[in-house]
């Protein structure tokens, strides 16, 4: 008590304070896919399962390349149709890929599962993007309505929760525990309307 007392009283006066903490050792791997995708300038690892395999996206800065990740060894998406171009942000334990899809007119959200895509625009909004799922198939993400000049309006956001079973999407403007995930995850998102 005493100790936290000192260092409290020296950190409100302003006078520096050492770091008491125990440095931990840790061990960094780079994920680097200029190598598999020519022109590449980034590359964006976004979500991670408990298998250890990784999603993201390589980008040219025109373009990106969205792939998994395990073991070393890089693994592209299939490719998306024509005119699409497709970021990986998440994926659960069964293999089940989310992002965000875009093309020359919308935002949608997308699930990759068994090699297949799934587009998905909730009604009357410009935007849907996908986040991260749950092993039990929920996604997250959010929506927004752009204005005239292709801002987002001031309080036009709002997260959910999409069921792709029932494919109903449920709003949500307070902190909540996913269905089926771990009690201690939490998302929130603030009350847009």
């Amino acid at each position: 008590k005493l100790r936290r007392d000192v260092v409290s009283s020296l950190f409100a006066l302003g006078l520096p304070v050492a770091s008491m903490a125990v440095d931990a050792a840790y061990t960094f791997t780079v994920i680097d896919a200029a190598g598999l995708f020519p022109g590449t300038v980034l590359t964006d690892t976004r979500g991670i399962n408990n298998n250890g395999m990784l999603v993201g996206y390589a980008s040219d800065l025109t373009s990106d390349t969205s792939f998994q990740y395990l073991n070393g060894v890089y693994s592209p998406l299939p490719a998306p149709p024509v005119g699409v171009m497709i970021d990986a942000l998440a994926l659960n334990d069964n293999g089940l890929i989310v992002g965000g899809a875009f093309d020359s007119t919308a935002m949608r959200g997308f699930l990759l599962s068994g090699g297949s895509y799934t587009f998905v625009d909730r009604p009357t909004w410009t935007k849907t993007h996908f986040r991260a799922a749950n092993n039990a198939g929920l996604v997250t993400g959010m929506s927004d309505n752009l204005g005239p000049d292709g801002a987002i309006g001031v309080g036009l956001t709002e997260g959910f929760v999409y069921d792709p079973a029932s494919q109903v999407f449920t709003i949500f403007a307070e902190s909540f525990t996913i269905p089926g995930s771990n009690p201690s995850v939490q998302a929130s998102f603030a009350d847009s309307r």
